[in-house]
């Protein structure tokens, strides 16, 4: 399975904006952005709630997420758990 996101507002939930756990890269893909699929990005990913933690990367790979907006630029990084390419990242809200 893979996943391609782009266009998309993830804010203000009471867990993690986006949350990847226990995937293996043979088997799943994602990409926010800059990646593979040729994501070209403008999410905008912010004030989710869960610690202050916007994005979880559970895996063993890297997630591309270049090209969104934090809420913030730059971006916190304590709001980014795990390999996370948030740079280059937008100034403004795309959505």
């Amino acid at each position: 399975m893979n996943s391609k996101f782009e266009y998309n507002t993830i804010a203000m939930n009471i867990g993690n904006g986006v949350r990847l756990d226990n995937l293996n890269e043979a088997f799943f893909y994602c990409d926010m952005g800059g990646g593979t699929f040729e994501s070209v990005g403008y999410n905008s990913i912010y004030a989710n709630n869960s610690d202050g933690v916007d994005v979880v990367n559970n895996t063993e790979v890297i997630l591309p997420a270049e090209n969104n907006w934090w809420g913030f630029a730059p971006p916190n990084p304590a709001r980014f758990d795990g390999d996370v390419d948030y740079d280059p990242w937008l100034t403004s809200n795309p959505n």
